[in-house]
């Protein structure tokens, strides 16, 4: 079975290096699928359809958890960045860390269990 990729959005933060992630808290009353929505909204300017969880993962430098969604911009909405971000980009997976790259495969390739990981 052969798997081609798209390559994928990244963000550029003003006070970050290009990184891929848009990494905020959950707001109080508010699900992780809520809440993603929202950050979307917030800092790309646009509204996404949520496939699916893929994983969710502990991150030993933030001391926190990842929770990794397949989404897709929705149509007829366009990406305005907020003010937090210089710039995006399309990058492909093999240009992304080690740790993005297995996470971004493990999503693309979902087969309905979602992942448990630390890293």
């Amino acid at each position: 079975m052969t798997i081609s990729f798209k390559p994928l959005p990244c963000l550029q933060r003003f006070e970050l290096p290009l990184n891929g992630q848009i990494l905020n808290t959950i707001g109080i009353g508010e699900t992780i699928h809520e809440a993603l929505i929202r950050e979307c909204r917030e800092e790309l300017g646009c509204e996404v359809e949520i496939s699916y969880l893929s994983g969710i993962y502990y991150h030993k430098a933030y001391n926190s958890q990842a929770f990794i969604f397949r989404c897709e911009i929705a149509d007829g909405s366009l990406i305005t960045l907020s003010d937090e971000h210089s710039e995006y980009q399309y990058e492909v997976i093999e240009n992304l860390s080690a740790v993005q790259q297995q996470r971004v495969r493990q999503c693309l390739e979902f087969d309905g269990q979602v992942v448990s990981d630390k890293f």
